[in-house]
């Protein structure tokens, strides 16, 4: 398998340039949704992928923002 090196800035040029676009994508993909729903409508959490620590901090977060009284519901975890 041959491999040609990569430098740093070209790692980071292109790490970069992922980021940038994948950010982009991700926020043409959810605009359209804003506003799209009832405003008493409950919203909708799901959580993938958060690893053991980052599982207990949403829960602890999401418990209190519900008893905030925000209208928030947890509806999965993988």
């Amino acid at each position: 398998m041959d491999q040609s090196p990569i430098n740093r800035r070209d790692f980071l040029k292109t790490s970069g340039t992922t980021a940038v676009a994948a950010s982009t994508i991700a926020g043409l993909a959810s605009a359209p949704a804003f506003g799209a729903g009832n405003s008493n409508e409950a919203i909708r959490i799901a959580f993938i992928g958060p690893g053991g620590r980052g599982f207990g901090a949403h829960v602890k977060k999401l418990v209190q923002l519900k008893k905030d009284g925000m209208n928030i519901e947890l509806v999965a975890v993988a």
